[in-house]
């Protein structure tokens, strides 16, 4: 007994840890510690006997079956960045949440204490970053999330002094005033409610009150900042912001494909091929923001894996408030379990930072699922999951990658004008000399043809066709990032017209017209970049017959023709 005791102290303190460690960001030789608290952690636990890791549940199995899900459409291009995901997927939900469902009670009450500390130093981090400008290790998404997560544990906490209503006013103007996510805030305050309404129904007409005062009183005090985030556009360029602009993108994406997605990993590179919506001529690209989880899944592992993800939040928190309707205990997991859903709708869940987070609440919220009397044991459920995976495979799996031209309507150009476009990263064949394709930030696809410094002037060249062109004159315009002005012109070969491409804006992406038009007799049409100088990036290349347009920002692809697949 002795020993069993010594093992279950030692697994509820290494789970208190282990969230911390997470939270933290920490890491030796870019391993995080948490990955390897989670090791030792999962030892100890097993150390219990042969038995001491339950069945699965049917929550476990659900995550099991997104996972497979997951896993099909990935290619051996993409392989690395796929099975990267599906590790970190897999320690936090097929290790940290299997752990937190299947601790005991008392082992589970160190974290859940660890939770509700958090919480106060959480938001006195987002207030130095807000007011004292101290620079943050995490994102202020990030930030916001594990406030949301944490804030109901607090509230649980505080229902339990004398002096609660006091000290629950304190707590919701801080959070308030903390969190500077408007929808993450909202997630959390809804948490925070339904924790006391759970706990103690009487106090609900207090905590309403309490949570709108907060709303005001961070709406006052910090400007509406964080409620700013909540509008759809920028206020400076008007602009829609990149979560909205990914949601209206979602759609075509999911349609390119339906079954299996486009593979874990690989959401920023597919959903940059269908914005609907373009920055303003001014801006050089949609300013950042935060994803949707729901998006996310939905577009790399596809919709039946989005979907199975969405019940398994809605039964867990269905389940979790079942519970703390019958023990006030519950009542802050399962607020926490509801802010953790909605919150998908505006920021991923699943990363770090905040991933052995979610997988406590819901591990947590899972512990109270009673463990069905048919369909026991792993291998049933292992072969159910295989079945449905075996299932997906065989339907038609088609890869998002965009074809090397591609027809786009701009909706904002005077009579619908079109533009051929070509990725400057997917030359006909390898590029030769110099030239290189390397990774770049706030580029189409995250990748550019590049001529690095020092690489020699005058050296490579990369070809890209073009197909379905129509006869008359067009415009050439590159997406360039010149170095310098040493460094700040590309080669452009055209049916046997040479020409150059240059200006003198340095140091950022923006697009260069070519200095002449040229006339294309339609078709086919092959185009050729040309070493001139180094220290050059190239993102994208675009035809157009309209000498009025001015592309902007990285060009999406809403609308595409069917050209023949490239020469390898």
């Amino acid at each position: 007994m002795g020993r069993n005791r010594a093992v279950s102290v030692a697994v509820g303190i290494l789970l208190s840890a282990l969230l911390i460690l997470d939270v933290s960001g920490a890491s030796v030789y870019g391993v995080p510690l948490s990955m390897a608290a989670l090791a030792i952690t999962l030892i100890l636990f097993l150390r219990r006997g042969k038995n001491a890791l339950p069945p699965p549940s049917w929550l476990h199995v659900a995550f099991l079956a997104v996972f497979c899900l997951g896993l099909i459409p990935l290619s051996r291009e993409h392989l690395a960045g796929g099975i990267r995901e599906v590790m970190q997927c897999f320690a936090v939900f097929g290790v940290a949440f299997t752990l937190f469902a299947s601790v005991r009670d008392a082992e589970r009450r160190p974290a859940t204490i660890t939770f509700a500390a958090l919480s106060p130093l959480l938001m006195g981090w987002g207030l130095a970053g807000r007011f004292a400008g101290l620079p943050m290790p995490i994102s202020d998404a990030r930030l916001s999330l594990l406030m949301a997560l944490t804030f109901p544990f607090l509230v649980d906490l505080l229902l339990r002094f004398k002096w609660k209503a006091l000290a629950l006013v304190a707590a919701f103007a801080l959070f308030g005033i903390a969190a500077s996510n408007g929808g993450l805030l909202l997630c959390g305050l809804i948490g925070g409610v339904v924790c006391v309404f759970l706990r103690h129904k009487r106090q609900t007409a207090l905590a309403l009150p309490l949570a709108i005062l907060s709303i005001v009183l961070a709406a006052v005090v910090t400007g509406g900042a964080a409620w700013q985030t909540l509008l759809p556009r920028n206020s400076d360029t008007r602009n829609l912001k990149r979560l909205f602009v990914e949601y209206e993108a979602t759609p075509r994406a999911v349609v390119a494909a339906p079954m299996t997605g486009h593979g874990l990993g690989r959401y920023k590179e597919a959903i940059q091929h269908y914005f609907l919506r373009f920055p303003d001529a001014g801006d050089e690209r949609i300013v950042p923001d935060t994803n949707s989880t729901f998006a996310l899944m939905a577009v790399e592992a596809g919709p039946p894996a989005a979907v199975l993800f969405v019940v398994l939040l809605v039964a867990a928190v269905g389940r979790a408030v079942a519970r703390a309707r019958k023990e006030a205990e519950a009542s802050p997991v399962a607020g926490a379990a509801l802010a953790l859903a909605l919150s998908g709708v505006f920021t991923v869940v699943l990363t770090r930072n905040t991933g052995i987070a979610s997988a406590f609440v819901l591990g947590a919220a899972a512990a109270v699922v009673p463990r069905p009397s048919a369909f026991r044991g792993w291998v049933p459920k292992v072969a159910a999951v295989v079945a449905v995976a075996v299932v997906c495979m065989a339907a038609p799996v088609r890869q998002g990658e965009p074809p090397p031209s591609l027809v786009i309507i701009d909706p904002q150009a005077d009579k619908g004008a079109k533009y051929w476009l070509v990725e400057a990263e997917q030359p006909l064949a390898t590029p030769d000399g110099a030239m290189t394709v390397a990774p770049a930030n706030d580029a189409s696809g995250n990748k550019v043809l590049t001529i690095p410094l020092g690489g020699g002037k005058g050296k490579g060249s990369a070809s890209y066709r073009l197909d379905n062109v129509p006869a008359g004159p067009c415009t050439v315009w590159v997406r360039a990032r010149w170095t310098d002005g040493c460094s700040n012109s590309i080669g452009c070969v055209l049916l046997g017209n040479h020409i150059v491409i240059s200006d003198e804006i340095f140091g950022r992406w923006h697009w260069v017209a070519s200095a002449r038009r040229v006339d294309l007799p339609g078709g086919a049409v092959e185009l050729r970049l040309q070493n001139l100088e180094d220290g050059v990036m190239i993102d994208q290349i675009l035809l157009i017959s309209d000498s009025r347009f001015v592309p902007h920002g990285i060009m999406p692809a809403p609308h595409r023709n069917t050209p023949e697949p490239p020469v390898p």
